[in-house]
């Protein structure tokens, strides 16, 4: 069916090569952007998910501990 559907339409090898040109120039850029992005930018970007947020963080880690424990022994609390 669908071979019948792509026989009918008229220039669609173009729209092959347009697509192709277009992720070709996106990753000539990306490639081109990594070369001359400064290193100490992508260092920085490569850490960011490894970071913590000192000021924030711990605190709110430890708040989120806290409202576990208190709904995990809620709920031993509510079965027993």
């Amino acid at each position: 069916m669908y071979k019948y559907i792509l026989q009918s339409v008229e220039n669609v090898n173009w729209l092959a090569v347009i697509a192709l040109l277009v992720f070709f120039v996106t990753f000539l850029l990306s490639v081109l952007w990594a070369f001359i992005s400064k290193k100490e930018h992508m260092d920085e970007m490569s850490k960011l998910p490894l970071d913590d947020d000192e000021a924030g963080s711990n605190r709110e880690n430890g708040n989120r501990e806290q409202e576990e424990d208190l709904l995990v022994k809620n709920h031993f609390n509510k079965r027993n």
